[in-house]
Order: C-alpha cells, then structure tokens, then sequence
C-alpha cells in the first residue's frame, strides 16, 4: 500500500474554467497531490484547505499581469493565504493555506518536454504550488534543493518519479 492510499486528505475546491480540464478527473488528482504535499512537509492534510482554479492560458496571462507585473502565461501560479490575525483560528474547519491556477495550454505542452503523462505533470504542479503555499521557495540554491527534496518525495507516495530527474512506477490514478 502506498502512504497515497492512507493520506487523511486535504479539502480542495477545484473551479474548472476552461473545458480542456474535462479530460481528467483533476479534483482528485489535486486532492490528492495537494495531501501528499502538505503530508510530506510534516503538517496533517486534513486540516488545511487549498482552492485551484484550472484555466486557460489567456486567463492565466492575465492573472500573471495583475499579481506579477508579468505579460505571458505560466503553467502555475499560487497565491499563499493571509494568516489569521493574532493566531486565531477555529479548529473545526479546515485552515484555508491559499489558491492555485493552472494554465490548460501551457501544462498540456510543457507535458510533451517532460515525457510524463499530462496527469503526472499537474500533480508535480499542485505539488510544487501547495509548497509554496506552506512556505517554500526556490529562490536560493538550497531552498531549490530542499524544495525539489520535499516534491520528489510527495511524487513517490503517489507513484511518480521526480520530474526533475528520477522514473517513477504508476501514478495512483492510474491504477484499476
């Protein structure tokens, strides 16, 4: 059994607003990968709450201009959720930890650079962005390094190889 199959799993909201999504089941996939995330940087899944927006690259391109001053699509944007003033925070719900976007046309050709189904590809994306959220950054070299440490690890509960590097076995997806 994997540590995939035995996640107490975050509660993610996927918003699909550009149909090309549809050939996927990505609510489960960003569920999914989003848990593993947030498990394997030592935190419970279950008590956190991620939003992901799954778009097309012109909605992207906006997002990106409006937050980062940038004028193209990305494959991911993530957008870290304000703390709760003074530490106060109601136990009962999950912690809203912030939103993803993702860009349809930009993921579905970086898949092809990779060699890795395209389902693969946007759980190392919602992998990669849920550690942003819990704070992670890959501006320094070691942050790099300990960042790619904590996806490859996430990948692996979900039988992923590392998109960065090593092969991986079949992703939890799909499994019959």
């Amino acid at each position: 059994m994997l540590i995939s199959e035995m996640l107490m799993y975050a509660t993610v909201e996927v918003v699909v607003d550009d149909p090309h999504w549809n050939v996927m089941d990505l609510e489960r996939i960003a569920q999914i990968s989003c848990s593993a995330a947030i498990s394997g940087a030592g935190r419970t899944a279950s008590a956190y709450e991620i939003a992901v927006l799954a778009a097309s690259d012109d909605r992207i391109a906006d997002l990106n201009f409006r937050f980062r001053q940038r004028q193209e699509p990305t494959n991911v944007l993530s957008w870290p959720a304000a703390t709760c003033p003074g530490g106060i925070h109601d136990h009962s719900a999950p912690i809203h930890l912030g939103d993803i976007a993702l860009a349809w046309e930009t993921c579905a050709a970086e898949t092809t650079q990779f060699g890795s189904p395209l389902e693969d590809y946007v759980a190392f994306l919602l992998v990669h962005a849920s550690l942003h959220l819990l704070g992670f950054d890959h501006a320094t070299d070691q942050e790099a390094a300990q960042m790619e440490q904590r996806e490859a690890c996430a990948l692996a509960t979900l039988g992923i190889g590392n998109l960065h590097g090593c092969a991986g076995t079949q992703a939890v997806w799909n499994r019959n």
